[in-house]
């Protein structure tokens, strides 16, 4: 009986025991994670009065604008007076999936109200980007039908208006490729003091997969190289707005992506850690005008036997990644890749260091992702230009 009596009085003591152990632990595990989350609630809140717009957002995973408003929670960047988080669904212009009665056109926003506009993305929205049978896809592949998107003329009549007093832009990729008509596209490339080539291009790391490859790529193919086997296994293709088609395969994704890296400017104008991540998704080759800041560039893989292929397409090496003009009373930026298209973004951003924490992550180079761009190359580079364009709220 007192055996028993014992056991009864030391099982408890060893259970608080236990129990002490564990919080104690959980708390040193735990701690970096409330330091980091302190330390981001004791940054500065900013404000920017900015208008993001993003045409192409045919399902509810806001891809095209997930990776900026991920960033701009991050850095506590908000729209002045509010200091709720930017929510992908509500916080943008453009197509909205399911509510047709939301979906508008910068032209028909009110510009002046804000500071900034940044064009996420303008490519639209197709009949089949809403067909979810594969086999309505495939019949529908020859002749999408445009429902919504491309950069119209009176779209950028109205940014050159905004811009005329004292609006400032940031632009991405296809704002130039894709749907914009050719006068639409013209005042569009003056504003960022930028001309398009006409050349686009993009990696992909198996040519005969027909759920990543464009489907008019094999048709396009045959015709530049005929009597020419479509290839297979990783590639990186250039294509011409006029049809031209340069498609070069290698045996490794390493030695066939593109990279990306900061300019000596670059790194003057918007100091940081940068790395030279490699990159998969879509880009435009570019060309500068009088007066406009080269901050980063798209390096093409260099080898030797494609050098005469890019030499006879007229295509440089390397060209403008991200570049800015500047006039007395405005800023326009130009991000010629698709860098921050991002499926998923982490669910917590209140966490200072956890952009570093995902750099370090995101390192490989050997599987298709814009992961190791966005990290390494977006966030910092991005996220400091979005910094020196807002203020600190008092």
């Amino acid at each position: 009986m007192g055996h028993d009596g014992s056991k009864g009085l030391w099982t408890p003591i060893v259970s608080r025991r236990t129990l002490l152990v564990s919080l104690a632990t959980a708390a040193i595990l735990l701690s970096p994670f409330w330091i980091a989350h302190l330390i981001w609630r004791l940054a500065p809140i900013r404000e920017l009065d900015l208008l993001v717009v993003d045409y192409t957002v045919p399902t509810h995973s806001y891809s095209h604008h997930r990776g900026l408003f991920w960033l701009l929670n991050h850095l506590r960047i908000y729209p002045p007076g509010a200091r709720e988080e930017w929510d992908v669904e509500k916080n943008y212009v453009g197509y909205k999936p399911g509510k047709q009665g939301d979906t508008r056109r910068i032209s028909q926003i009110e510009l002046k109200r804000y500071q900034w506009v940044y064009l996420s993305d303008t490519y639209g929205v197709y009949d089949i980007d809403l067909v979810k049978s594969p086999g309505e896809k495939l019949a529908m592949q020859i002749r999408p039908k445009l429902l919504f998107g491309g950069l119209t003329l009176q779209d950028a009549e109205a940014l050159s208006d905004f811009v005329g007093a004292g609006g400032n832009l940031i632009l991405e990729f296809n704002v130039f490729t894709g749907t914009a008509r050719d006068p639409a596209r013209k005042l569009a490339e003056k504003l960022v003091g930028m001309r398009w080539t006409g050349w686009a291009g993009r990696m992909v790391d198996e040519l005969r997969d027909k759920t990543i490859t464009p489907r008019w790529l094999p048709e396009l193919y045959r015709a530049n190289y005929p009597n020419r086997a479509f290839p297979k296994g990783p590639a990186l293709f250039l294509v011409h707005s006029d049809g031209r088609l340069v498609v070069l395969h290698g045996e490794t994704l390493e030695a066939t992506s593109p990279s990306l890296s900061m300019t000596k400017e670059g790194r003057a104008i918007l100091s940081g850690a940068y790395a030279s991540p490699p990159y998969f998704g879509w880009f435009a080759i570019m060309e500068p005008q009088k007066g406009v800041e080269i901050l980063a560039e798209i390096t093409l893989p260099a080898e030797r036997h494609w050098r005469q292929s890019y030499l006879k397409a007229s295509v440089p090496l390397t060209f403008p990644l991200v570049t800015r003009l500047r006039d007395k009373r405005t800023t326009r930026i130009y991000i010629a890749a698709d860098i921050a298209n991002l499926e998923e973004t982490p669910r917590h951003y209140q966490l200072a260091g956890l952009p570093l924490l995902q750099a370090a992550v995101n390192r490989r180079r050997d599987i298709i992702s814009n992961r190791p761009a966005y990290w390494q190359f977006y966030v910092p580079v991005v996220g400091k230009l979005l910094r020196n364009a807002s203020s600190i709220r008092d």
